[in-house]
């Protein structure tokens, strides 16, 4: 397991990013997925996943992942979910697959010490890919990866009915 490391957060009190084992704060992670899944569903209504579902969650059970969260305020406050092997898109070797910051938390700050994190993880092919709708996360993605000097591409594809805007890059060796 990583050792927890401080991450910016901005205005706010410095936050922890962790390593989630299967065991530390789960009960937690479960109600943040559950926020995430919630908040995409107001921004593309048809996109799948139930908040009250008693069912597994699918980052439970998975090899090839890594599942870092920001603690804030004594308590887990973001997540992000790092893929790769046979979880991944065929052009890629890894991917940010599921990244949310709950609301009161939520600052450009904290998204980019959660996103730095995740970087840090990623090598080879990259990739995130973020709903066509939602064009707040997709322009905060393109200010993090261009601040960064990180030259990417994207394209739209279509999966399950809905539209994403697919990022590929090269896994930065400093971020």
């Amino acid at each position: 397991m990583n050792q927890p490391v401080e991450a910016s957060g901005g205005s706010l009190s410095p936050g922890i990013i962790s390593e989630y084992t299967g065991e530390n704060d789960r009960d937690q992670l479960r109600q943040l997925y559950g926020q995430y899944i919630t908040e995409l569903q107001s921004i593309e209504p048809s996109y799948p996943g139930s908040k009250d579902s008693d069912t597994e969650y699918w980052w439970e059970s998975r090899e090839d992942l890594t599942l870092l969260y920001l603690v804030m305020a004594g308590r887990p406050t973001g997540f992000v979910i790092i893929v790769s092997g046979r979880w991944v898109d065929s052009d890629v070797d890894c991917e940010i697959c599921e990244m949310y910051i709950e609301k009161p938390f939520r600052s450009l700050s904290s998204l980019r010490s959660l996103m730095g994190a995740a970087m840090k993880h990623l090598s080879g092919r990259a990739g995130f890919q973020v709903l066509v709708k939602n064009t707040r996360v997709r322009q905060v993605f393109q200010d993090i990866l261009s601040r960064n000097l990180i030259p990417y591409t994207y394209h739209h594809a279509l999966e399950d009915g809905l539209q994403y805007a697919r990022y590929r890059f090269m896994g930065p060796d400093r971020f």
